[in-house]
């Protein structure tokens, strides 16, 4: 018969270490060493805070100033996309009320609609702006500055 070729799994020359279970204490450091880093990082950590929000502060003057900038261009978009929107009613007005006599577009009644007694603007409410566009697009203007 022909040898097996393995060998036996057999315990080291001169037996396993002994099985630790006693509880074994960390070695105690300097205490004066462990409050010098404690107070270095602390140091570090406030010095690069206050650097940081001095950053911040002046990324929030730069954001601010340009908001400042635009704001005029984008009110006046504002303003000439409400008045494109005005004449766009206007016309659908005037289309639908042609074959009415004696119908003139922007009053009610003889009485105009978006100009008081003094001939000034009125800003019309909410409900007459969006009377002829779907409820989730005039929901969706409304909410247009919060998004931003």
């Amino acid at each position: 018969m022909s040898r097996i070729g393995y060998t036996q799994d057999m315990p080291p020359p001169g037996g396993y270490k002994p099985i630790q279970y006693e509880k074994l204490m960390p070695k105690q450091g300097n205490a004066f060493i462990k409050l010098a880093g404690l107070i270095g990082f602390t140091g570090f950590g406030v010095f690069s805070y206050y650097q940081t929000r001095k950053i911040w502060r002046l990324r929030r003057v730069e954001q601010n100033d340009a908001r400042f900038a635009v704001e005029p261009l984008i009110a006046a978009e504002r303003q000439r996309s409400t008045m494109m929107h005005w004449r766009k009613v206007r016309d659908e007005e005037n289309e639908l009320m042609k074959n009415v006599p004696h119908w003139k577009t922007g009053t009610l009644y003889g009485e105009p609609v978006f100009y008081n007694k003094l001939g000034r603007w009125v800003e019309p409410n909410f409900a007459e702006y969006y009377a002829h566009v779907s409820s989730k697009t005039a929901v969706n203007h409304r909410n247009e500055a919060r998004r931003h």
